[in-house]
């Protein structure tokens, strides 16, 4: 990391920006929320670029119209990145951006947007995660739900349809997808925390297993015994 950028992240943090509310990296990209942001607190996000052994502000991507939380939660995967925003709309229900990365001009563009749909009460965009197919996982804490959205392509253009709507208990605290697997922790009030674990599998998404992690005197080797079981 380059004096450079813990320079520009040291007055990220005085300006109260939420600087760093979500980070993200892919190869030599990393993107990071500030979702108090802006000139009013809209939100934006930073996206840098490793250049051999430095890293530089590519771009600053700021909110849309009607936005209060853009950069609550973000993801990479190749030339694509989400962005999402809880608070955004009339209505502040939540929306997730996508962007794309264009080579020959060196920029991001808007390539989507996902308004909050009919499935989710509030709170959609409360995690956003591109997977390697380029589908997407994005969250809903008013449902604790997920939802899947799979990419096709239609009449020589790319369309996401939701195809998934996975449920849970309560609201998750984290999920993280690496290829065909899929990993959601559950937070449960004073009961214990559930980690879920999904695969890939004839085009849907399959719980394999679900470890219960005790609420009280639970250490990280506790965590760590369990997730090697």
């Amino acid at each position: 990391m380059s004096i450079r950028l813990g320079r520009m992240v040291m007055i990220f943090f005085l300006n109260g920006d939420f600087f760093g509310r979500s980070v993200t990296v892919d190869g030599d990209v990393i993107i990071v929320g500030a979702d108090d942001g802006g000139d009013n607190g809209e939100g934006s996000t930073y996206i840098f670029r490793r250049n051999q052994t430095s890293w530089t502000l590519e771009t600053r991507l700021t909110a849309p119209n009607r936005s209060e939380g853009f950069g609550f939660d973000v993801s990479i995967m190749g030339n694509f990145s989400m962005i999402s925003d809880v608070a955004f709309g009339d209505f502040q229900d939540g929306g997730v951006f996508m962007y794309e990365y264009e080579s020959l001009s060196y920029s991001w563009s808007l390539f989507a947007t996902f308004p909050m749909l009919v499935k989710c009460s509030y709170y959609f965009g409360s995690f956003v995660r591109l997977t390697y197919d380029e589908s997407l996982l994005i969250g809903c804490d008013g449902d604790n739900s997920t939802l899947y959205y799979k990419k096709h392509k239609l009449s020589g253009a790319s369309e996401y349809i939701l195809e998934q709507e996975i449920k849970f208990g309560n609201f998750l605290i984290s999920v993280d997808v690496d290829g065909n697997t899929m990993i959601a922790s559950e937070r449960r009030e004073s009961i214990s925390s559930l980690i879920h674990f999904y695969v890939w599998k004839d085009h849907v998404w399959k719980q394999v297993k679900k470890l219960m992690i005790p609420a009280l005197n639970c250490h990280l080797d506790t965590v760590l015994l369990y997730l090697e079981m």
